[in-house]
């Protein structure tokens, strides 16, 4: 019995370490440089010196989280720290909420993003739109959290797990980090 005990606490401080250091990963999103746009690596785990669109590693290596990170990452759309990472062609920095919902979005492919906000753009519009209506206010970053939470409770049983090696926030290539993504399924 004392055993047994010794063995569930154990398990269970095993579980905690590793939600912690998850949570100490996804923090240093403050720390982003570089945001996956092209990438013609073998494998964008891998420093390229060629390659300057790859994504940051530990990027990635939040992703390769998968469920675990994906209510870290909802916590932290509401963060409007700027990073270090510009966006292409806007002017601007990513802030750390951005860069969560990127791996949200690596992590769970087709979130439909336009419906989250309520809103008719075509999906070629959708990305400036959904990134200047984030950082218009702090209002509209918290709504779009709290609403996409919901929408992820909502069909958190009906993702399913397509093994893949597609992106979904870059034109990349090689292998993808998780190896496949999550998507709503058609039922």
């Amino acid at each position: 019995m004392k055993s047994t005990l010794v063995i569930l606490i154990s398990f269970f401080n095993c579980i905690s370490f590793g939600q912690t250091q998850l949570k100490t990963k996804i923090d240093s999103l403050k720390y982003t440089t570089n945001i996956a746009s092209i990438c013609r690596s073998e494998n964008v785990m891998q420093k390229c010196e060629l390659c300057n669109a790859c994504g940051d590693v530990f990027f990635w290596e939040i992703v390769q989280a998968k469920d675990s990170a994906i209510p870290i990452l909802l916590d932290k759309i509401i963060d409007t720290t700027q990073t270090k990472a510009p966006i292409q062609f806007a002017g601007i920095n990513y802030t750390v909420g951005d860069v969560a919902l990127l791996a949200l979005m690596e992590i769970i492919h087709d979130i439909p993003l336009l419906d989250i906000i309520n809103t008719k753009h075509s999906s070629r519009e959708a990305p400036m739109f959904i990134w200047k209506h984030l950082n218009q206010s702090l209002v509209n970053r918290k709504q779009f959290a709290d609403t996409l939470r919901s929408w992820y409770n909502t069909h958190q049983n009906k993702l399913i797990w397509s093994p893949s090696n597609d992106f979904e926030i870059c034109d990349c290539s090689g292998p993808h980090p998780n190896g496949g993504h999550y998507t709503l399924s058609e039922d």
